[in-house]
């Protein structure tokens, strides 16, 4: 199916199309991949408009809440983003602002400390440049089309 989604001022619609025909690709995914997400969809079925990955009520995720609520939060975990840790009786935040200042927070949960990380931790992996990555990857196994482009 080639459709795209597109947000303004909020609120998201479906095109059936992407913005240019360079758009309309095939995006070659190794079978590791295919396999997690067969998984992934019997485990939770699709949203509404049959999105693989929908949002808590079954929508489109949006740009910046998504960025907000979920990416950061993920990049934390995953200890790209700043650093939480756990000492004797509560978890420690530690992240760094534009200054380059380091900073620390401690909370009660995790979750309190993940949170508070994302909220300040300067920079960061962005979600669009995982695009970049997938494209160096996939010139890395031999495919000459730039994936990036579009």
């Amino acid at each position: 199916m080639i459709r795209t989604v597109v947000e303004v001022a909020g609120h998201t619609q479906f095109k059936g199309y992407p913005k240019s025909t360079a758009g309309r690709r095939t995006i070659p995914l190794p079978g590791w991949l295919v396999e997690l997400l067969r998984t992934h969809v019997e485990l939770y079925g699709c949203g509404a408009a049959d999105l693989l990955f929908a949002n808590g009520v079954g929508g489109t995720h949006r740009r910046t809440l998504f960025r907000a609520r979920q990416w950061r939060s993920s990049l934390v975990r995953a200890g790209l983003l700043g650093s939480v840790t756990q000492n004797a009786t509560q978890w420690v935040g530690t992240w760094t602002d534009v200054d380059a200042k380091r900073h620390q927070v401690r909370c009660a949960t995790e979750n309190v400390a993940v949170g508070q990380v994302a909220r300040q931790q300067a920079c960061g992996l962005r979600y669009h440049d995982l695009r970049h990555s997938y494209a160096t990857w996939l010139v890395d196994d031999g495919y000459r089309r730039t994936w990036c482009n579009g």
